[in-house]
């Protein structure tokens, strides 16, 4: 498993646990284009995965 595969899921189970902070609805929600609470949710979680992908590159 690559580097990048290895953040990826590192990402993904920290998605899924709740570590990482994202908004939600409380209803079924279809985002719209340029959605800034979908757009910001984005920019946390690939911000999440270049720390997981930096901290594996360091080793």
């Amino acid at each position: 498993m690559t580097k990048e595969e290895i953040a990826l899921q590192l990402t993904l189970k920290a998605l899924d646990c709740g570590m990482i902070r994202t908004g939600k609805f409380a209803v079924a929600y279809e985002p719209k284009e340029n959605d800034p609470l979908n757009t910001g949710n984005m920019k946390t979680i690939c911000q999440a995965y270049k720390t997981a992908l930096a901290a594996l590159e360091s080793e």
